[in-house]
């Protein structure tokens, strides 16, 4: 009973595990291998995963139950493991066969693959016989066709000397070349002609060099033996120079036809055949020639420039006329230089296309053609521009500039030629031809008398300006003296040289004058000098003019604006003056360091020496005519003091305090004159000039104010307002300027104050002044 009951639940358990869903997510390989395996954690798992109806939960809730069951599932897995275990064994049975198969198989492939190896072989080897016996064959035909092809070429020269004996047999014998058969009259035949007589020339010349003690047979050559009989070498030499002139004159008329009528391939051709008949590329030589000469920029410089003015003149205008050009004559000029360099340009290359295809030496006739534009045409296009434009009538600095102006132009647009005939030929000295020499032959003398001219024009503008601006110092008119140099520069910088630019450079910016500080130079420094020391001398004779104006000199009144007006006039001038000249120096020095410095070396001191040499000589001057205005104030200064200073203005008794405590009238005339000039001074004098014209017044000042003093008696009250005096000009002065000179007289005029008692102590507190000077004034005491 009890084993029917557990069959049954065998067959049960075995339906619910076919219903079983076993995913990965349920139980994988490592549920049964794992050392820790327990069957009641994979049927726990089993019926989390709900693989078991509610049946199978319900049924042995203790568990024991369902471990019977497990144990069953077991015994089927056992079951399923040993049919897979049968499984296993059959496909390895399997394999094996394959493996012995596939070994077979092998075998027999590998057997195959060793006798195609085999069969390679053999047939590399019949490849290298065939090779060998290639080569053999090669060899003996080289060692027989070589016998072959001397023998057929010697057949060939065998049959030329057959013919040049023939024909030189013809030659020789001919006594007129007009009886020559037809094939030699023939123009057909001329290539052929041409060639046969360059043999026949060859082998007479191998002939004589050869065989050297024949007499006569080297004088024929030279056509010097005139008897030479039929029949001789000699006769056919002659008979072939004789054709050969023939021959090179149809090939000319054949040529010049052909270039008449614009036909290269045919001028090609006659130029081949002329190379040919004369054995060399000279022969081509003379229809270079006379091609370059039948060209049309060539027969008649007078119908090319005619043709220029004709479309020139249309360019222009109807209004335009050739001859007596109007005052735009440069411009006028410089356009018809431009137009003919043009026209020339163009034809250059138009022509220089069809040399190249002419001719073999191409460059050669290149050069040929070149050589004439620059030495026939362009010099004459230039000579005629510069004719038309008529310089050289007028040594104006109008006339000058323009001719300068020209020159450049024309510089310029040669110089561009030369450079396209220089890309025209690639190796022009392989022919001798300087293209720059050229083009500096065709400029002719005006580039020669570029550099006189540029001084001229620059010496003759400098002196213009000068004139015009004699009365009136001004940076201004600096700055366009040193715009004409910059001008001058700039044309300079296009003509001249680079290894003579500085020395151009030098002779426009300075001369030995300059640095001799004598204004006879005609460089810009000494125009400038010139014009500045000019400009000085007439500053110095106003001033000292200005200065002897009755106006301020008359009387003790103070009239302020007469003051102002002649101190500007006068001191005001001069440092105006002496400012200006600062600035100006200031100017020349830039435009050294700008435009100047670049062109000389580094060990070059003569421009800075002659820079400071300017400058010294115009502060020196400045420096003299401030000391004559300076020497010419004091004398009415002095003259002032003694005209309108009065006795009583220092012999005041009593104690009058309004009167002692304030200046006399004189001093503040005076006052107000000095307080002028050192204002309007301080305005345009800086640094050593304004110190050192300061301390010249005051040194000055003090010994006309103390010569003054020394001519009155004083009472002490006078003594005490002529101290106040003496402090009133000391205000004149700048403290620095004054301390010293006016402390001490204030110094010595205590002795004037004090009572007779205490002279002598006063004295003595003055000991470390002049004894003498202090004696002067103690006699100036007033006694009662």
């Amino acid at each position: 009973m009890e084993g029917n009951q557990q069959e049954q639940e065998a067959v049960t358990l075995s339906r619910r595990l076919s219903k079983l869903r076993f995913t990965r997510d349920v139980l994988d390989i490592q549920d049964f291998t794992s050392d820790t395996f327990k069957p009641s954690d994979v049927i726990e798992k089993l019926l989390e995963s709900g693989g078991f109806s509610e049946d199978v939960h319900k049924t042995g809730k203790d568990g024991s139950s369902v471990e019977k069951t497990a144990e069953t599932l077991f015994s089927a897995c056992s079951a399923l493991d040993a049919r897979l275990d049968e499984l296993e064994e059959d496909v390895e049975q399997e394999c094996e066969h394959l493996r012995v198969q596939l070994s077979t198989d092998h075998a027999g492939y590998a057997s195959r693959i060793s006798q195609t190896e085999k069969q390679l072989q053999r047939l590399e080897e019949s490849l290298d016989r065939l090779e060998k016996r290639s080569d053999e064959l090669v060899s003996f035909g080289r060692n027989v066709g070589t016998p072959f092809v001397d023998i057929q070429n010697q057949k060939e020269r065998a049959m030329e000397m057959a013919d040049i004996l023939d024909h030189l047999t013809i030659f020789s014998h001919c006594t007129d070349v007009s009886n020559l058969p037809s094939s030699f009259h023939d123009d057909e035949n001329i290539e052929k002609c041409a060639n046969i007589v360059c043999l026949l020339m060859s082998a007479i010349e191998s002939v004589v060099h050869a065989q050297p003690s024949r007499e006569g047979d080297q004088q024929f050559m030279m056509g010097r033996n005139a008897s030479n009989m039929p029949g001789t070498i000699g006769a056919a030499w002659e008979q072939l120079v004789l054709y050969l002139n023939l021959l090179d004159n149809k090939i000319v008329s054949h040529f010049d036809s052909a270039a008449e009528s614009r036909n290269i391939a045919a001028m090609a051709y006659y130029s081949r055949i002329m190379e040919k008949a004369h054995s060399s590329t000279s022969g081509s030589a003379i229809l270079m020639s006379r091609y370059i000469s039948r060209r049309s920029i060539f027969i008649s410089s007078d119908s090319l420039f005619e043709k220029l003015d004709l479309n020139f003149s249309k360019e222009q205008g109807s209004d335009f006329k050739v001859h007596g050009l109007d005052s735009q004559s440069h411009v006028e000029a410089s356009r018809r230089v431009t137009y003919a360099c043009r026209h020339v340009s163009e034809n250059l290359h138009e022509e220089c296309s069809i040399l190249e295809q002419v001719f073999e030496d191409s460059e050669k006739a290149i050069s040929m053609f070149v050589t004439r534009i620059f030495e026939e045409t362009l010099s004459e296009t230039i000579g005629r521009a510069f004719e038309l434009a008529g310089y050289g009538e007028e040594d104006t600095t109008a006339k000058l500039r323009d001719s300068l102006r020209l020159t450049c132009v024309s510089y310029r647009k040669i110089f561009n030629l030369a450079d396209e005939a220089c890309h025209l030929i690639p190796h022009p000295e392989e022919n001798g031809l300087s293209v720059v020499e050229l083009a500096e032959a065709a400029m002719g003398s005006i580039l020669a008398e570029y550099p006189g001219q540029e001084k001229q024009w620059h010496q003759l503008l400098g002196l213009k300006t000068i004139q015009a601006s004699k009365d009136d110092l001004s940076n201004d008119v600096v700055l366009n003296m040193i715009a004409i140099n910059e001008e001058s520069l700039k044309r300079g910088k296009q003509v001249i040289p680079e290894n003579r630019m500085a020395e151009f450079v030098e002779e426009l910016f300075f001369s030995k004058s300059t640095l001799q500080s004598d204004n006879g130079g005609a460089a810009l420094l000494d125009y400038i000098g010139t014009y500045v020391m000019e400009n000085l001398h007439h500053v110095e004779e106003k001033a000292l003019k200005q200065l002897e104006s009755h106006g301020i000199w008359r009387d003790v009144s103070i009239n302020e604006k007469a003051i102002g007006v002649s101190i500007d006039a006068s001191f005001g001038a001069v440092a105006r003056s002496a400012s200006t000249a600062a600035e100006i120096h200031r100017s020349l020095v830039e435009h050294h360091d700008k435009n100047l410095v670049s062109y000389f070396s580094t060990d070059r001191k003569e421009p800075r020496l002659a820079l400071f040499g300017l400058q010294r000589g115009i502060e020196d001057h400045i420096a003299i005519i401030l000391e004559s205005c300076l020497q010419r104030l004091m004398e009415k200064t002095a003259d002032l003091l003694y005209a309108c200073q009065y006795k009583s203005d220092f012999l005041i008794v009593g104690s009058n305090t309004s009167e002692i405590e304030r200046p006399t009238a004189t001093c503040l005339k005076v006052c107000a004159i000095f307080n002028t000039v050192t204002l309007t001074v301080k305005m345009f004098l800086r640094g050593n000039n304004y110190s050192s014209f300061m301390h010249a017044l005051t040194e000055q000042l003090e010994k006309t104010i103390e010569k003054h003093l020394l001519k009155f008696y004083y009472t002490p009250g006078g003594a005490l307002r002529m101290k106040r005096d003496l402090s009133a000009y000391a205000e004149c002065i700048p403290p620095s300027g004054a301390k010293k000179a006016f402390d001490d007289l204030i110094a010595m005029s205590n002795v004037l104050i004090v009572g007779p008692s205490s002279v002598h102590e006063m004295a003595e507190l003055v000991s470390y002044l002049d004894r003498d000077r202090v004696n002067q004034f103690i006699k100036r005491r007033a006694h009662k």
